[in-house]
């Protein structure tokens, strides 16, 4: 009976539900109320299928307002180019330009007329007239059989004054496409005067005019572009400025060259230092520092080994100390990573050109390899994993490149060894302050002086010695352990005294006169048994000092 009961219950419960819903439906019905569900899916139906549709008609209208302006203008100013360039040889030779200056009145009264109505027309038709101008006065010279303006001196000075009023007309309308035409033509300007100082004045004013936009206005994007045109356009004039001025003009300054590079580093660095704001190292950033630095300095190297051998060493010694200075600035105003650690490799770069050039061979790998300590002492102060772990990586090379070179081992090749167990030394010193978590760095360089010494003893040493010059290399690394309390230096002199009886018993008993041979086993022997000495000294010590410890805890 209570089953029934139950079961009755429930059924008349769902009863009352059903009856509730279509009352609750027919009310919806009278006050026209849809059902929210419903509603919400036809809604977002409708959203995506509308959202697809404006997509659609958003990408129709971008392409026909946008690009088919854009290409149509280039087009026209294209073919209107090809125009005042063309040789008429059955007109008089100023009609051309006389042409393209009534072009550049028509395209400004219509970018006037078309302000307010086609903005966008109205700009690009603007930024067109003022290269038809720069066209239409390099028309007075070039292009013709007869130049109406015979010196290039005369056109300078008109090609400047147009250069000059599209940056000024630009700068003032805030556009940096149209600023960016002036860069390039005021740099083209000063490739078609071809007189060397007036080329790197225009080239330094052009680098302090972006740098001045770059802190007032934020224009990133400019500055970048604008390094990177300034910079062929010194690349240019300097390998010969073909097509315009005579190819010997340029070489009669050659340290100028050289110096208005580092003029135009300094310059260019000088950006971000000024900025109000903090540094982000972001693409655009480190790109712009890549422009400043890297860059130059190839160009810089490029025309040393290439042009101007002369100036080689003081060049390069000079781009060091710019590049370095920039470095300590980065790192001592914004604690910069990437920027100290550009600026800092490319002075170091320039330090090593410096050294190769003054050194002669093989003297400078001696000095290279000291230098190699000197960065990681300075990486140390930047605190730069970066510098210490690409330093290394240089290390290694350098010492290739000398094995390869040398052609016979010298002195020399210890030099390295002792600079690796140096920097090794100086990376455990300042440990924390590089805040390294592994020893991995200290490793590799102790790695290093483990193979060099003895490779370099083996070349350098008569043969009959070589045993012995590595026992005493294994005794200077169970010092070192022992003062220095550095297990590291202790396991070298280990692997260097299993290494040495690897080649008494390998080599030294067959090639070796029997007097060496005799002295080489008797002097490797009781220099072994005398380390034995030392380790049962040792362990004898940590036993009683345990045995003591444990008595004074009782």
């Amino acid at each position: 009976m209570a089953i029934s009961s139950d079961t009755y219950d429930n059924e008349q419960l769902l009863s009352y539900i059903k009856n509730l819903e279509q009352r609750v439906s027919r009310l919806e019905f009278q006050l026209d109320i849809q059902n929210p569900t419903e509603d919400h899916n036809v809604k977002s139906s409708g959203s995506f299928l509308g959202n697809r549709s404006k997509d659609s008609d958003d990408l129709e209208n971008e392409i026909g307002q946008f690009w088919l302006a854009k290409i149509g203008i280039i087009v026209l100013v294209l073919g209107l180019i090809f125009v005042l360039t063309f040789p008429f040889n059955s007109i008089p030779q100023i009609f051309p330009s006389v042409f393209g200056f009534a072009i550049v009145l028509v395209f400004l009264t219509v970018s006037k007329f078309l302000k307010n109505s086609y903005e966008l027309l109205s700009r690009y038709l603007f930024g067109s007239s003022l290269m038809l101008a720069f066209f239409s006065v390099l028309r007075l010279h070039y292009f013709n059989t007869a130049a109406t303006i015979e010196s290039t001196g005369l056109l300078s000075i008109f090609l400047y004054l147009v250069a000059a009023s599209i940056l000024f007309v630009s700068i003032r309308r805030g556009s940096i496409y149209l600023t960016s035409l002036g860069i390039i033509l005021t740099s083209f300007t000063a490739l078609i005067n071809g007189t060397p100082i007036l080329a790197y004045l225009t080239f330094s004013i052009l680098s302090t005019l972006i740098v001045y936009l770059k802190i007032r206005k934020e224009w990133s994007g400019l500055f970048n572009s604008g390094m990177l045109i300034i910079l062929l356009a010194h690349f240019w004039f300097s390998i010969g400025n073909y097509f315009f001025a005579d190819p010997q003009q340029t070489f009669s300054f050659s340290i100028l060259n050289q110096l208005f590079i580092t003029i135009y580093v300094m310059i260019f660095s000088s950006a971000n230092i000024f900025m109000k704001n903090e540094l982000n190292e972001d693409f655009r950033t480190i790109t712009s520092i890549v422009l400043s630095s890297i860059l130059p300095y190839l160009l810089l190297f490029g025309l040393s080994i290439s042009k101007y051998r002369d100036s080689l060493i003081t060049v390069n010694l000079l781009a060091a100390i710019i590049f370095l200075v920039f470095a300590v600035i980065y790192w001592k105003k914004y604690e910069s990573k990437y920027s100290t650690f550009l600026y800092a490799m490319t002075g170091y770069a320039s330090l090593s050109v410096a050294i190769v050039g003054y050194f002669p061979k093989p003297d400078y790998f001696v000095w290279l390899s000291w230098q190699s300590f000197l960065v990681v002492s300075t990486s140390i102060w930047f605190r730069s994993k970066f510098i210490i772990v690409a330093n290394f990586i240089i290390y290694l090379l350098i010492y290739f490149t000398y094995l390869i070179l040398a052609g016979s081992l010298g002195v020399i090749s210890l030099s390295f060894g002792f600079a690796a167990l140096l920097s090794a030394r100086v990376l455990n010193w300042q440990k924390d302050r590089l805040q390294l978590k592994t020893e991995m760095m200290r490793i590799a360089y102790l790695v290093a002086a483990f193979f060099i010494f003895p490779y370099a003893l083996y070349h350098i040493v008569p043969h009959n010695y070589v045993s012995l010059s590595w026992m005493v290399v294994a005794l200077f690394y169970l010092v070192l352990g022992i003062v220095l309390k550095n297990i590291k230096y202790r396991w070298m002199s280990l692997a260097t005294l299993f290494l040495t009886v690897l080649y008494v018993l390998t080599i030294g008993s067959t090639n070796f006169d029997p007097s060496f041979r005799i002295l080489s086993f008797v002097v490797l022997g009781i220099g072994l048994i005398i380390t034995s000495i030392f380790y049962t000294k040792r362990r004898k010590n940590q036993t009683d000092n345990s045995q003591e410890l444990s008595d004074n805890t009782k």
